[in-house]
């Protein structure tokens, strides 16, 4: 999905992926922040790419607003300028990738979107990993606990709050 308000730079972009061998990319597009927030909303498409300059708010905005949806798809931010600032705002709100749209080439788009949605699957298996694991900590019939070397006490489950009779 294409999140720009520019068409040209949907015309250049549907070129760019057009140009990557092996790709069975479908490229769709929405010109407007509210359409683009709208579709992130849905949650359907594999890859974002977010302009950094979309009126009234930004593709960082967007990002932000993906992530407090719980929608975990990789976001590429692409920008017609490249900026120190822009680029460490977007990495904080969660971009995958920072793309400046004057360097992109058939084989940066493909690496970034191959490193986005790889990076994804992989923080999608640790989050499964953690969940997993603390269910198992938490919905164990054991007193489990976890210390520092010191002794302080850093994580308890319920079942040994339980048996020891303390608070939560």
């Amino acid at each position: 999905m294409l999140i720009d308000d520019d068409e040209a730079e949907r015309f250049l972009a549907s070129a760019i992926l057009d140009q990557i061998p092996e790709s069975s990319s479908a490229l769709e597009w929405v010109s407007t922040f509210e359409e683009g927030r709208e579709a992130l909303r849905k949650n359907e498409h594999d890859v974002y790419l977010a302009d950094y300059l979309l009126s009234p708010g930004s593709g960082i905005e967007l990002v932000r607003e993906a992530r407090e949806l719980q929608n975990r798809a990789p976001m590429i931010l692409l920008t017609g300028k490249g900026r120190y600032e822009v680029d460490v705002e977007a990495m904080e709100a969660g971009v995958s990738d920072y793309l400046e749209k004057g360097k992109v080439n058939p084989d940066t788009m493909e690496r970034s979107i191959r490193y986005a949605i790889d990076r994804a699957r992989a923080e999608a298996a640790l989050r499964d990993s953690e969940e997993r694991h603390r269910s198992m900590f938490d919905n164990l019939p054991v007193g489990l606990f976890r210390t520092t070397l010191d002794g302080a006490l850093l994580d308890a489950n319920p079942s040994l709050v339980q048996i020891l009779g303390l608070p939560d």
